[in-house]
């Protein structure tokens, strides 16, 4: 066995082992959410991935539904910091909803789940490109995992920032213009959306199949 072809040999077994990571990462937490009124809430990988089984397993409320009430929760506080006695349905000039999670921000934040559950598909479609030799799908695979996990590393602490950011305004307003609020002591959960070790793993795996180039036809030519 010539050294280019143990070479190959050691990136091939590498790419398998970042991929037998990436679908390891299926069983591990991915996101965890805390709203103002609500304890964190954690859920895995496959949660995300295989949302209607998940939700037929489990009778806590879903990552959609947990985003949904923290939405409705930011309405009701920027209309509190605009001095609105509640907020507005809808927006009389343009006739658009002015709903709960309207805008880009909840747009954003509802893209985290979906971008987390691609790329745990995308593990399985690199291992499927891995297996057969197809390493075009399997550094496609790896791309688009890679760039879902990034999207919901980036997002989630972006949106953490801006909705505490929110509510501290909001608090602040309120006490400004009702100071006697300040003889209640509320107690709220500070908003975040974080990112746990599942997106991380699968994060590095596809970096590292990427890095690694994948095997596949460019390792055919190695050996010949």
């Amino acid at each position: 066995m010539s050294a280019r072809s143990r070479s190959w040999n050691l990136e091939r077994g590498l790419a398998a082992a970042a991929i037998g990571l990436a679908l390891a990462a299926w069983s591990l937490p991915a996101l965890r959410l805390a709203t103002p009124v609500t304890a964190p809430q954690q859920w895995s990988t496959w949660q995300l991935a295989l949302p209607a089984s998940a939700q037929g397993s489990r009778a806590q409320p879903t990552l959609k539904q947990r985003i949904t009430q923290l939405a409705n929760l930011d309405r009701q506080w920027r209309a509190l910091a605009r001095g609105a006695a509640s907020p507005p349905a809808a927006d009389a000039a343009t006739g658009q909803s002015s709903g709960p999670g309207s805008g880009w921000k909840w747009s954003a934040v509802r893209a985290v789940p979906w971008a987390v559950a691609v790329a745990a598909w995308a593990a399985v479609l690199a291992a499927l490109g891995l297996a057969l030799r197809w390493r075009g799908l399997t550094m496609l695979a790896a791309a688009v995992g890679a760039a879902g996990a990034a999207y919901a590393a980036v997002v989630s602490p972006a949106a953490t920032a801006l909705a505490r950011a929110e509510l501290r305004h909001a608090l602040a307003t309120a006490r400004s213009r009702w100071p006697w609020t300040a003889m209640f002591s509320f107690h709220l959960h500070p908003p975040a959306l974080t990112v746990a070790i599942g997106v991380w793993v699968l994060l590095a795996a596809f970096l590292a199949v990427l890095l690694l180039g994948g095997g596949g036809r460019r390792g055919r030519k190695a050996r010949a």
